[in-house]
């Protein structure tokens, strides 16, 4: 729904990352709603005692290897007008059309990859982790 395919429509290196991808959700998920012994003594806060920043800051650090990765194979596949075969009825992916609206602007400070980064991670929260 995001970008276009899934894990059972792909295969090699792409649907290997598919995966890793839902375990990161999931780790991510699993992180946030851990209790954090510097919630509640800030002052601790500083030495990341449980490692859960630490962990956190890996796991970001994962989606954002998953993301680069997916945008530039289509943005690759884009250039080399490769037809996927969920495009011949010629709908577009989320991600597509993120891409064009970075074509249209004028100004690449309005609109950039991180600009569509940040949209495809606030998606997925509003999305289940059934779906992708």
């Amino acid at each position: 729904m995001l970008w276009g395919c899934s894990k059972s429509n792909e295969g090699g290196d792409f649907g290997e990352m598919l995966e890793g991808f839902q375990e990161v959700e999931s780790k991510i998920i699993e992180l946030t709603g851990k209790p954090n012994i510097s919630d509640f003594i800030p002052l601790l806060s500083r030495f990341d005692l449980q490692g859960m920043h630490k962990e956190m800051k890996r796991q970001l650090e994962q989606v954002e290897r998953i993301f680069n990765y997916i945008i530039d194979r289509k943005i690759k596949l884009k250039s080399s007008k490769v037809d996927e075969p969920y495009e011949g009825d010629g709908r577009k992916d989320f991600l597509e059309i993120l891409l064009e609206l970075k074509d249209q602007k004028n100004d690449p400070k309005l609109f950039n990859i991180i600009h569509i980064k940040a949209l495809l991670i606030v998606s997925l929260y509003l999305i289940p982790l059934d779906f992708l």
